[in-house]
């Protein structure tokens, strides 16, 4: 990491250091070079770092150990991923407008990258010494996070499914025995898709509370992608769309969670079918590669800019509010508890391929 300028501040600020202490919220004051020149306690829990020194003279995203921060030997603010960091555009923000700001901020841990701090953000400007700082507190929104993707992803998804069977059996009551079964294999295939919604929901909370147990398996990679193909083809979002194999897929023997590798590849197909317009088509692809298994889908359409630096981050989405778990879910099963890389390309002349890596 480059010299980051001395912080020789803190002196200035021991007159408020005992009263910050106090709060119950994060709280730090950085310098007009974003370093920290004071914080609470609990930054420095947050921090895991219990001596002052530690975190003197570090950026927001090394201090709290960012994955992003690392990308760049320059450190927090400067990774190409940073772009789209909340934390680094409130204090960005407050210094350019010298006005208090607040926004929501997510950070992924490098020693966790299933793991996200979710944060609201507020910077404060002030002036000592004829030098400029911020007062900057951070509120733990996690919880509220959860349960607002909860209201309106999953139920919004599972009450659009009741709704939908409880047509087919409306319809179904003023017809005889002959033509009800016609409405059967509609019936079970949104029964299955329900308990499809619900499982998924349920295996994101064993996630995220670090309580789901991998069942590890052989499995053969051809047979993981032609039942994520099944499983999407008769789902909504695939109507009128083509979902393809790719003709040049191997067939390996593959050591994982075949029930979570499905989890992710059906989020990356569904997040593929999303993007795409009727008639076009999805490819599936299985391939070996050095160290194990890529599997990867791919469709046509581009991300934008200002989503792709927060693709993996809860609640982005480039399909609008209210959506967003699944980018973030495959990340959070891929890499947590199948070891796997989950990453993506975009291009605006091959499209977007979302993928994982699984190793041998």
């Amino acid at each position: 990491m480059a010299q980051i300028e001395h912080v020789n501040t803190l002196g200035n600020f021991d007159h408020i250091k005992h009263v910050v202490d106090a709060f119950s919220h994060i709280f730090y004051i950085v310098n007009d070079q974003r370093q920290i020149v004071l914080s609470n306690i609990r930054f420095k829990k947050m921090a895991d770092s219990h001596k002052l020194e530690e975190v003197l003279g570090l950026r927001t995203g090394d201090a709290l150990g960012c994955l992003n921060a690392k990308y760049s030997p320059y450190g927090c603010g400067s990774a190409h991923e940073c772009k789209g960091c909340g934390a680094l555009a409130t204090i960005t923000k407050a210094f350019n407008t010298n006005a208090k700001v607040t926004s929501e901020a997510q950070i992924t841990l490098e020693d966790n990258p299933g793991h996200q701090l979710s944060l609201e953000i507020t910077a404060t400007p002030f002036v000592h010494n004829r030098r400029r700082y911020l007062y900057v507190s951070a509120i733990d929104i996690e919880e509220k996070q959860r349960k607002e993707i909860m209201e309106k992803i999953f139920f919004h998804d599972v009450l659009n499914l009741m709704t939908s069977m409880q047509g087919c059996l409306e319809i179904m009551e003023s017809m005889g025995a002959e033509g009800r079964e016609r409405f059967f294999p509609r019936l079970k295939d949104i029964s299955n898709q329900l308990m499809d919604e619900i499982n998924a929901q349920h295996e994101l909370v064993k996630a995220e509370n670090n309580q789901l147990v991998p069942n590890v398996m052989l499995t053969d990679s051809l047979q993981v992608i032609e039942d994520v193909k099944r499983k999407m083809s008769t789902s909504k979002v695939a109507e009128e769309k083509a979902i393809v194999l790719d003709s040049i897929s191997d067939k390996l023997t593959v050591k994982t969670d075949t029930l979570l590798l499905s989890r992710v590849l059906i989020n990356m197909t569904k997040n593929a079918l999303e993007a795409s317009g009727k008639g076009e088509s999805i490819v599936l692809k299985a391939q070996k590669i050095s160290g194990g298994v890529r599997f990867s889908v791919h469709n046509n359409a581009v991300i934008p800019d200002q989503v792709r630096f927060n693709i993996f981050k809860r609640s982005v989405t480039t399909k609008g509010k209210g959506h967003g778990l699944g980018t973030y879910s495959m990340r959070l099963l891929g890499e947590r508890y199948l070891n796997g890389q989950v990453g993506f390309s975009t291009d605006k002349k091959t499209g977007t391929d979302f993928f994982i890596d699984i190793p041998a």
